[in-house]
């Protein structure tokens, strides 16, 4: 199998007992040698469905749209010092 997939033994093995994560590449590497579909392989009875950004990411882009905000009104309306 290892030849099939072009890396060593060792990567295989460390796949197989999960030391290392299947990346797309090698996934689609290893189901061309198998001759399986990539879902079949990553054991996928059906297409993952998209989901929503988790919660910190959503909460963090509200944070930069509000910094932008704040800059951009900054910038149209300076304050004037005295």
């Amino acid at each position: 199998m290892a030849q099939r997939v072009s890396v060593v033994q060792v990567v295989v093995s460390d796949f197989e007992v999960g030391k290392l994560r299947l990346a797309a590449e090698m996934a689609s590497r290893f189901s061309t040698a198998l001759d399986v579909q990539i879902q079949e392989l990553l054991q996928i009875s059906k297409p993952l469905p998209l989901e929503t950004p988790c919660k910190r990411i959503a909460e963090s882009c509200q944070r930069l749209e509000k910094i932008e905000r704040l800059a951009m009104g900054s910038l149209l309306f300076p304050r004037r010092l005295h």
